[in-house]
């Protein structure tokens, strides 16, 4: 982003703020500019609050029949309310189950033996005798040209692919969570909620005893996601 940008777009909770700056070391000054407005923003928000308390002793004192001086401090009041009430969002923090609730790694993750894939009327491998044991907090990318086999590589790792020969071999406590590159067909009709419990579940079914993980209503709020709108279809 930085290498082709001269200019950042923010999209901040329904606001929008342009950074005029680009290239090296944008995205750094990006977040200090950012995280000096939201500290304003809250510091504004606070002083208002003060304000808003004391005007609000000020309205609970007021007759009903009031002046027109004292109805044009009364809108400036609820003014004064609603900038009290704008503070910065925090950004949304999933719990995918980490805690005293979840299972710990073991010692062996996965161990991946003479790999090889073949695809179905190819006459040579795309993937041909991949060995390696991956190890507990280990961050490995995967670089290549397109069709290389990068995608069937991932999918033999994750398990959804099975190889043409060898072995893979996860720990007891091993558990894949894989951002497919083509997510599996969801139908239509299904509500947001109910395909989401469904993949807790299956994922509860086969990691039993998680109690720490996030209920799919639970997750869904804290991912901005209007609980309101968890009863709408997939597809809407």
């Amino acid at each position: 982003m930085e290498n082709i940008c001269d200019r950042i777009l923010e999209l901040d909770y329904g606001r929008c703020f342009m950074h005029d700056f680009g290239g090296p070391g944008a995205y750094g000054a990006f977040r200090e500019a950012r995280a000096a407005r939201r500290a304003a923003q809250a510091s504004a928000a606070a002083d208002a609050r003060t304000l808003f308390r004391r005007e609000a002793e000020w309205m609970r004192r007021q007759p009903k029949a009031r002046q027109a001086k004292s109805r044009a401090r009364e809108a400036k009041f609820y003014e004064l309310g609603a900038r009290a009430a704008d503070v910065p969002v925090r950004d949304a923090a999933a719990d995918f189950g980490s805690g005293p609730g979840m299972l710990r790694q073991g010692g062996k993750v996965l161990k991946m033996e003479g790999i090889g894939y073949t695809l179905p009327g190819a006459q040579s491998p795309l993937i041909k005798d991949f060995t390696y044991a991956f190890a507990r907090g280990e961050r490995l990318g995967v670089a290549g040209r397109n069709g290389a086999g990068k995608s069937t590589l991932l999918n033999l790792i994750a398990g959804t692919l099975p190889p043409s020969v060898g072995t893979r071999e996860p720990g007891e406590t091993t558990a894949i969570g894989y951002f497919t590159q083509f997510p599996p067909p969801v139908r239509p009709d299904v509500r947001v909620v109910d395909y989401v419990r469904e993949v807790a579940d299956d994922s509860k079914a086969r990691l039993a005893g998680l109690p720490g993980a996030d209920a799919p209503e639970v997750l869904l709020e804290k991912v901005r996601f209007r609980w309101a709108s968890g009863g709408l279809p997939v597809s809407f």
